[in-house]
């Protein structure tokens, strides 16, 4: 079905109107100069920003404040959807409402979402997100300063994305502290490690797998973003890959005869029995079986401790040896 307008004669006084209209909103001149070809091309152009505030209002899931764009846009489709006889028959009683919710609203949220101001909410956003897990490993440390300004619907407006930026730097701070200081104990027990292991009898013949093995350890410190991570890597090292270096370079020291396995010398003549390195066991793995969760007094510690002397005294006399 074709559906004919009647053909309406429209004054200079509401072309101007338009025009102005337009350019208000638009913050353009149009192209058009006649009143109908005008007409259609703000039609037109309401309609594509009516479309672009919609896909803006889909992002609400990250941008909560950006739900406030679906009215607006709704009302622009509204506007877009009169046509060119109703556009300029209305124009005069809808132009107010559109105007202002485009300098109230729309305006400032497009501004804000493709500007610098946006990109400092997304690091705001995206530092809580990757440093969650260090925070929290802070004593005295908040998110809510960050979260408070990100939540806030108004956020757009005024300064708050100078303050976000700067708890963003004094919190970042603090991560990175607490990270490098993480990571240079770790290293710092690493070191310990291998210099236990320079000492033993055998090193020298072990000392290129062994310095592979703690620059490994080494890359992966270097690796680990979140403080629990950093701690994981050095206590998985001393739990995986330490006995072996350990038992390569101590020699024969700290070795006890194999049960039941024998050898033979190259004559055929029966060597004895083989020997293998003393079992370790990581002092993390041996906790008391005490009933209290918190120690409250000196009697707590003295039994805590007897109850521990008596797990490592076991240990040593059932032929294994203690990683601290």
């Amino acid at each position: 079905n074709i559906v004919l307008e009647p053909q309406v004669e429209f004054t200079q006084g509401q072309v101007t109107a338009l025009k102005t209209f337009y350019k208000e909103f638009f913050d353009t001149l149009p192209r058009a100069a006649e009143a109908k070809a005008l007409a259609e091309e703000t039609l037109a152009d309401l309609k594509r920003e009516a479309d672009e505030l919609r896909t803006l209002a889909q992002s609400s899931s990250r941008y909560p404040f950006s739900s406030k764009l679906e009215p607006v846009a709704q009302q622009l489709s509204e506007l877009a959807n009169l046509g060119v006889n109703g556009l300029f028959a209305e124009l005069a009683t809808r132009q107010d409402r559109v105007l202002d919710a485009k300098e109230d609203v729309s305006g400032p949220i497009k501004q804000f979402l493709k500007g610098d101001q946006g990109k400092i909410w997304d690091q705001g956003h995206d530092f809580l997100q990757k440093q969650g897990t260090n925070i929290a490993y802070l004593p005295g440390a908040s998110v809510e300063p960050i979260q408070s300004i990100l939540d806030d619907p108004e956020c757009y407006r005024g300064d708050k994305m100078r303050r976000l930026r700067g708890e963003i730097d004094a919190l970042k701070a603090k991560v990175d502290e607490a990270l490098d200081d993480t990571r240079q104990s770790a290293r710092a027990g690493l070191d310990a490690l291998k210099t236990y292991l320079t000492a033993g009898e055998g090193y020298a013949a072990a000392a290129t797998e062994i310095d592979i093995a703690f620059a490994s350890a080494e890359a992966s410190l270097r690796d680990a973003d979140t403080i629990p991570l950093v701690e994981r890597t050095v206590d998985l090292f001393k739990r995986n890959e330490y006995p072996a270096l350990l038992a390569k370079a101590e020699g024969t020291k700290n070795r006890v005869k194999q049960p039941g396995a024998k050898f033979f010398d190259h004559t055929g003549a029966e060597g004895g029995k083989q020997t293998i390195a003393k079992p370790l066991t990581p002092i993390s793995s041996l906790r008391p079986a005490h009933s209290k969760p918190v120690l409250s007094s000196e009697e707590d510690v003295e039994h805590y401790l007897q109850e521990l002397r008596e797990k490592l005294l076991a240990e040593i006399q059932s032929g294994k040896r203690i990683s601290l």
